[in-house]
């Protein structure tokens, strides 16, 4: 029964989901710089 109390918030969930794919240049900027940025941790970690 409390299952579907938490169903608004896995919709809430999918929608977060559906407009973070939707094709905005800036958002896959940001993602692109963050990955980059994530590499170069590795790298100098691993040196």
């Amino acid at each position: 029964m409390q299952e579907k109390t938490e169903q608004p918030h896995e919709f809430q969930e999918t929608v977060d989901y559906t407009r973070f794919l939707t094709p905005d240049p800036t958002i896959f900027e940001l993602i692109n710089i963050l990955s980059q940025e994530e590499t170069h941790y590795v790298t100098y970690s691993h040196t």
